[in-house]
């Protein structure tokens, strides 16, 4: 897809094509063998993976950090997150769901909420209500590369005599595919260079 700016200028979208990483893992889960787990364990049922893969269906718009893992009785965890607070969604062999919202990290947190034979819905509206009460700087770490802006610290700031024009923010759409990105910091109408 192009978009032209100007008379010179485009814009070019790259679209990402690659396959979900959390259902190509709800797929490898499936793809597990009998006695997976220390030789006990069977794999995650289809009824468990079908209802893992339309949950995240529903919640994978809202860009958040997921995870899944299965259990040793066919039963499938999914995991969302965003900074201290996740929502785990337990569905059972047969389909069952059970949710909770928790706080904290790793052995250290408390349950904030739990809700047992929960449907699809209910399950989503609880990663609904994450994502919108989570920090925003959370929900664009979800989708923000390393790689994507270098800033250095202790750098020189030159003020530019040009008042700002909104060109630069032009400028700074086309070199975004660019790997490196030269920062620029708008205060006062100036354009200020950070080298």
């Amino acid at each position: 897809m192009k978009y032209t700016v100007g008379h010179s200028q485009s814009l070019s979208f790259a679209f990402d094509l690659s396959p979900d990483p959390l259902l190509a893992k709800l797929q490898e889960l499936a793809d597990l063998p009998d006695g997976w787990r220390f030789g006990e364990g069977v794999p995650p049922r289809p009824q468990a993976l079908d209802r893992a893969r339309e949950i995240h269906r529903q919640a994978a718009s809202l860009r958040l950090k997921a995870d899944a893992f299965p259990s040793a009785d066919g039963s499938v965890n999914l995991v969302f997150y965003a900074g201290e607070r996740c929502v785990e969604i337990y569905v059972s062999q047969t389909g069952t769901i059970n949710v909770s919202v928790e706080e904290g990290e790793g052995f250290d947190f408390r349950e904030i909420k739990e809700i047992s034979n929960a449907s699809i819905t209910d399950a989503v509206e609880e990663v609904n209500f994450l994502a919108q009460k989570s920090d925003i700087w959370n929900l664009l770490d979800s989708f923000i590369h390393e790689s994507t802006i270098s800033i250095q610290s202790a750098s020189a700031v030159h003020v530019s005599p040009t008042p700002a024009t909104g060109q630069e923010y032009h400028l700074l759409i086309l070199n975004a595919s660019e790997s490196t990105v030269r920062p620029y910091v708008n205060t006062s109408n100036a354009i200020i260079p950070v080298s």
